[in-house]
């Protein structure tokens, strides 16, 4: 049976990865910072020594809503995945699965983003070098229940239900939605599929602008309120559309729609107010 050894797995997306993962014939070893720490160089080989896995499904990253794009240690996540999957490597792992961003098509001025792309690009030359076949899957907009609060579905919700007002910077923006436990189906294809190698993107494939994106929402859950533009800046307009044509080919297509995803959001944000 493959042996997966699979970071991250207590995060948002992580979480997500490991319940679709139980559905493959895998073995999973999960890693959280419980578990060991991946930034303490020695603690981390003596793990991965131990597990010995044939594929690694990386997610592990500084992911502090508040601060992750500018964080200093996205640079320390870059050089320390490396050691990660060198140690990988030399204990006969044979595949690496990476969690890249959208944010790598626009905003590689963060330290987040390129922090991001730099491991990757080391990453997919130490794998071409060791003949390992190497997936870099790079997730849109994420969302469902057990996503941070600062999101900005969540956070929409969140203030209508208070009765205040909810202030959208870039409501014409149009970004790619996609429901998490889809995101979590994509890696576990990506993982199975021993023809899957490059660079894949995670979404729907679909844009809304974000006045759209929160009106649905709002809709979705019965809830009336005001939403109000402020702060736009020039040049602010994005549009963030995954291509998903080669993630199609390892047989993945989206199995929630945004309506249906925005239901189970709202469900669970209502079972934490209560």
């Amino acid at each position: 049976m493959t042996s997966v050894l699979l970071t991250g797995a207590t995060g948002f997306i992580g979480q997500a990865v490991q319940a679709a993962l139980a559905w493959e014939d895998v073995e999973v070893h999960t890693v959280s910072r419980r578990d060991v720490d991946l930034l303490d160089e020695t603690a981390m080989r003596s793990y991965v020594g131990r597990i010995r896995a044939d594929v690694l499904v990386h997610l592990a990253w500084c992911a502090d809503p508040a601060r992750f794009w500018t964080d200093p240690e996205n640079l320390t996540w870059a050089r320390r995945s490396i050691s990660l999957l060198e140690a990988f490597i030399e204990n006969g792992g044979g595949a690496f699965v990476g969690a890249g961003t959208c944010a790598e098509y626009f905003a590689m001025d963060t330290p987040y983003a390129a922090a991001k792309a730099s491991f990757w690009r080391e990453a997919s030359r130490l794998c071409a070098r060791r003949g390992v076949r190497a997936v870099w899957a790079r997730i849109f907009y994420a969302f469902g229940p057990g996503e941070a609060h600062e999101r900005l579905l969540s956070a929409a919700l969140m203030r209508l239900v208070q009765g205040e007002l909810v202030v959208l910077r870039e409501p014409e923006s149009r970004l790619d939605y996609v429901y998490v436990a889809d995101v979590g189906r994509a890696f576990a294809k990506l993982t199975r599929c021993s023809e899957a190698s490059g660079e894949y993107d995670v979404g729907m494939g679909q844009a809304r602008t974000v006045m759209e994106l929160v009106r649905q929402a709002a809709a979705v859950a019965g809830l009336d309120g005001r939403l109000v533009v402020g702060g736009v800046e020039a040049g602010s307009i994005r549009m963030v559309v995954a291509d998903t044509a080669r993630l199609r080919t390892v047989g993945w297509a989206p199995e929630m729609s945004l309506s249906q995803g925005i239901a189970r959001l709202w469900s669970g944000l209502r079972s934490e107010l209560q």
